[in-house]
């Protein structure tokens, strides 16, 4: 969407182009078809132009594509094509694709980076373990590590033999 130049048209660009086309009198003597397009800011070829109606073939088709998504949601257009092959229906992926888009379907797939961590909730655990590591630091827990071989033998009198015997 570029900055279009409105130049006091404002009513007509808040019309979308389906509505501009709607508006142009195609009876008119008055007013040349090419005048009208200009004026309503319309190609002039948009205004001879005829949709195609689809073929019973590509309708046949586009309802056994429906078919086979709606049983496996998951299926995108390579297992659809390889689906449609084993049926004996020769058709080209890319022409699937294009129905796909047509149709508004798509396989259920993971998105892109979906097992890469969330960077707030990475943010979160430093924060926490950081806030973890400061208070144990503070409570300043020492361990008294000196004892003699006389305080070792009673804490492990077990391994120790004993002289008395």
């Amino acid at each position: 969407m570029g900055s279009r130049k409105k130049s006091g048209r404002g009513a007509l660009w808040a019309l979308s182009p389906a509505e501009r086309l709607a508006l142009v009198e195609r009876e008119s003597t008055e007013i040349l078809l090419s005048l009208q397009a200009e004026l309503l800011r319309l190609s002039r070829s948009s205004l001879y132009y005829q949709p195609v109606v689809p073929s019973a073939t590509e309708v046949a088709r586009k309802h056994r594509i429906d078919e086979i998504y709606t049983a496996h949601p998951f299926y995108g257009s390579r297992r659809i094509t390889a689906q449609l092959r084993r049926e004996a229906v020769v058709i080209n992926r890319k022409t699937i694709q294009q129905y796909m888009r047509e149709m508004g379907i798509a396989g259920i797939c993971p998105g892109p980076n979906l097992s890469r961590r969330d960077q707030a909730h990475k943010a979160f655990l430093t924060t926490e373990i950081h806030a973890w590591q400061l208070q144990r630091n503070q409570r300043a827990a020492t361990v008294n590590w000196h004892f003699s071989t006389a305080d070792a033998r009673i804490k492990l009198r077990k391994l120790y033999p004993s002289n008395n015997a």
